[in-house]
């Protein structure tokens, strides 16, 4: 106890330095520790407060909030008897949001009943392990995850429990937490020679254990700041209507994972992504801009990533009924041209509407704009069945084609963009008196 009061003093005056400890909260927020487990962080044997969790709680004062999330006879393995994946309660630590996460599960594995083998249950412990820290990390909050290794088991121990199996299993989570790149409370080796804080079953800890274990855990968590990640490599951006989509990779994860990435566009920060993509909008089309990308994790940050350039842009339109060098015969059918987006058209000049027909014969441009992305495009049209002055078709001029042309010139009919095709024979863009004259002169013959 005399020990215990000695830490907690010197624990007393280190609490205004915890707001380093890797947790995503910030220093005004209240720390939540979800503690994962087995009936040794449930507190077997003791009332509910006695337990290391509770105790914990006490330890780290009102800057975090502890909850004990253990149960007895939980097993890593996902084969056990009783897979602490398939509990209630660890559906209520999922929806704890916690910020720190203490896995301390492979105590009950070590019966002989739950491993049954050898080298298949190493894979799957150390398999369902990953995968239980994995769950954790991609919780909204993105906690850190501790991984404590299953206290020491001595011989003559309960509950069929083998002490050298637990042994084997403490190296397995330290194994897995340095894949993973997680912080380790290695409490197998810390207790090898306190048999006396256990009880007389030689698996759970008396009073003054759960202290010793709560003690340890309280430590690690405010003393163990971990390593900021490297910066992010690899950048690459696929570029859309104004908008970009920034991925990248982490080689650097440092000692915890990254739980947010930071993207900068032109040296000001732009948006904050907690995966390895995001989308940066409200971009100018045709504009080059510089993309860098920090990561975060509990520990700090990274420098800046190497840039990489994005160009967003709009879509090019697909213009179908011409093309570029295109020669179109009226005789084979009408000339109606249509395209892709929202973009406009002129044509020679001239608003021209999507899905619009062109009857005009000789060289046209059509020029279609979608915001910055322009597509030109020089087609020719001709009329191998167009006699200029024949207006009823008939493939010969008669003065009945000037006298129809005469009509259209003194108003008596409509004038049409086909009549002024065949009629306008001085082209200037209206059908008179002259160009019916015109009309009755090839018709007698006086000129072609």
């Amino acid at each position: 106890m005399r020990r215990f009061l000695s830490f907690f003093i010197a624990f007393s005056l280190l609490l205004p330095l915890a707001i380093i400890a890797p947790a995503t909260a910030s220093a005004a927020q209240v720390i939540k520790v979800a503690c994962v487990g087995d009936s040794i962080t449930y507190g077997y044997g003791l009332n509910s407060s006695m337990s290391y969790p509770n105790k914990m709680d006490e330890i780290l004062g009102s800057n975090y909030e502890v909850t004990n999330f253990g149960e007895g006879s939980a097993t890593m393995l996902s084969s056990g008897r009783k897979p602490y994946i398939g509990l209630d309660i660890y559906q209520q630590s999922l929806q704890y949001d916690c910020d720190i996460v203490v896995i301390m599960l492979g105590t009950n594995d070590g019966k002989e009943f739950n491993w049954e083998g050898t080298n298949p249950k190493i894979n799957q412990f150390k398999s369902d392990l990953s995968d239980l820290i994995d769950t954790y990390r991609a919780l909204p909050t993105h906690p850190t995850v501790y991984v404590m290794t299953s206290p020491t088991v001595f011989e003559g121990g309960s509950y069929a429990i083998v002490p050298a199996r637990v042994a084997q299993i403490a190296e397995l989570q330290k194994e897995v937490a340095a894949e993973k790149g997680c912080p380790v409370i290695d409490m197998h080796t810390l207790t090898a020679d306190k048999k006396d804080l256990f009880r007389d079953d030689y698996v759970h800890p008396e009073e003054s254990g759960y202290a010793f274990i709560a003690e340890q855990v309280a430590a690690h968590i405010t003393a163990y700041p971990g390593r900021a990640p490297g910066a992010p490599v690899n950048l690459s951006v696929r570029d859309g209507s104004k908008y970009t989509l920034v991925s990248w990779e982490m080689v650097d994860k440092g000692d915890l994972p990254a739980i947010s990435f930071d993207v900068y566009v032109d040296g000001e920060f732009a948006a904050t992504s907690s995966g390895l993509l995001c989308r940066v909008g409200k971009l100018v089309n045709g504009q080059e801009y510089e993309i860098r990308v920090k990561a975060k994790n509990a520990a700090g940050e990274s420098e800046l990533s190497e840039s990489v350039i994005a160009r967003p842009s709009a879509a090019t339109p697909v213009v179908t009924g011409v093309e570029e060098g295109g020669a179109y015969d009226l005789a084979d059918g009408s000339v109606s041209v249509t395209w892709t987006t929202s973009a406009t058209a002129e044509l020679d000049g001239e608003p021209f509407a999507k899905n619009g027909e062109i009857s005009s014969l000789g060289e046209h441009t059509l020029v279609v704009t979608n915001d910055n992305v322009v597509v030109t495009i020089n087609f020719t049209i001709t009329d191998s069945n167009f006699i200029p002055g024949d207006m009823d078709g008939d493939k010969e001029v008669t003065v009945a084609d000037a006298l129809a042309v005469l009509r259209i010139a003194a108003k008596l009919v409509p004038e049409t963009p086909d009549s002024l095709r065949i009629a306008d024979l001085d082209n200037d863009g209206v059908i008179t008196v002259s160009d019916a004259l015109r009309v009755l002169r090839i018709a007698a013959k006086l000129v072609k």
